[in-house]
């Protein structure tokens, strides 16, 4: 018997027949094995994902291995440089470790900079540059490679040389190191350094481990006047934060500060010459005093209770001569003197 298109219900309703629902219907309404269409729709971005975490992942890694060599080539080319004042040394110190880690020769660089930590310093920058090709992003249409390039430094201390300072002239506006004369100066274990120029006329000669210059470029008149490695380089004092230089400093400049004191004038008096000629006795009169004489003192005698006020207090000859004025010749008597002060002065 044909099967009907409609089904009475039990309520009078009809309902739609299966088997007469269209394809399209069914298709939309079926909801079976509905994941395996969207994880194959998804599935080439989470591989595209997760080949792009890969990569970064890899990166990292080699940049942090890269890194370290570069820090280590920086600190090999600093000692180099230190040694022998050369870069061309130090440019193959700095290579001979990275070959050591499997980095080829060519993808380093090495160069006497500026510190980045201090500008008065100098440092030796070592950049390893390479490119890691990208490999899992293949799988989603990146290809190609990323260049990794990390970046080092290796400062040297602010003498420029690593070496002592012999000779150091601080004033940058001044003359700096100057020679004249036929000077040598012969240092070849340490450092002649000026913050300003440094002069050299024929006949004179400089003989250091370095020359460091911070102003204008060195003046040299004849061949051979600096024998060393002459440098720009910015020299600090190196005694600048001596406690003790800073102590006397502050004092310094306290008693720079200080007023220079007042030199009293000695007020002016009366002279007073003691000797055998009885001036004494006249001089100290009009001194409000009285002058006597008794062989072989003088005795000056002032009123208590005054002020009296005397210039220049001298005695006599030690032996003038003394002679009568009539009668025989008489062998010269000696005078010495002597001065007693009687009173309350």
């Amino acid at each position: 018997m044909k099967k009907h298109l409609r089904t009475l219900l039990k309520d009078g309703r009809t309902a739609v027949s299966a088997s007469a629902a269209s394809f399209p219907e069914k298709l939309v309404a079926d909801e079976r094995a509905a994941i395996t269409i969207v994880a194959a729709l998804a599935l080439p971005a989470v591989i595209g994902l997760v080949a792009l975490a890969v990569e970064f992942g890899n990166g990292l890694l080699i940049r942090d291995e890269t890194q370290r060599v570069a820090d280590e080539a920086a600190y090999a080319g600093a000692l180099a440089y230190v040694a022998t004042r050369s870069q061309t040394s130090m440019q193959s110190a700095a290579q001979n470790v990275a070959v050591l880690n499997g980095v080829a020769k060519t993808a380093v660089t090495a160069n006497l900079v500026t510190s980045p930590r201090t500008s008065t310093s100098q440092a030796v920058q070592v950049t390893i540059t390479t490119d890691e090709p990208i490999v899992f992003g293949q799988v989603v249409g990146f290809g190609g490679s990323v260049q990794i390039a990390p970046t080092s430094y290796a400062e040297i201390p602010s003498a420029g040389s690593g070496g002592s300072l012999c000779i150091l002239a601080l004033n940058s506006s001044g003359a700096g190191v100057t020679l004249s004369g036929g000077t040598s100066i012969d240092a070849p274990k340490c450092v002649v350094a000026s913050q300003a120029s440094v002069t050299v006329p024929c006949g004179d000669t400089i003989t250091a481990e370095d020359v460091d210059y911070a102003g204008s470029k060195p003046t040299v008149s004849c061949a051979g006047g600096i024998v060393g490695t002459v440098q720009k380089v910015s020299n600090s004092d190196p005694l600048a934060d001596n406690a003790g230089i800073v102590a006397a400093n502050t004092r310094a400049v306290a008693n720079e500060a200080l007023a220079s004191p007042t030199i009293a004038s000695p007020p002016s008096g009366t002279n007073i010459t003691f000797d055998w000629s009885n001036q004494a006795v006249a001089e100290a009169r009009s001194a409000g005093c009285a002058a006597t004489w008794s062989s072989p003192t003088w005795t000056l005698t002032c009123p208590s209770g005054g002020t009296y006020s005397f210039g220049s207090v001298s005695l006599g000859a030690a032996s003038p001569s003394i002679s009568t004025r009539a009668g025989p010749p008489r062998r010269p008597t000696t005078f010495r003197e002597r001065l007693r002060i009687a009173g309350r002065l």
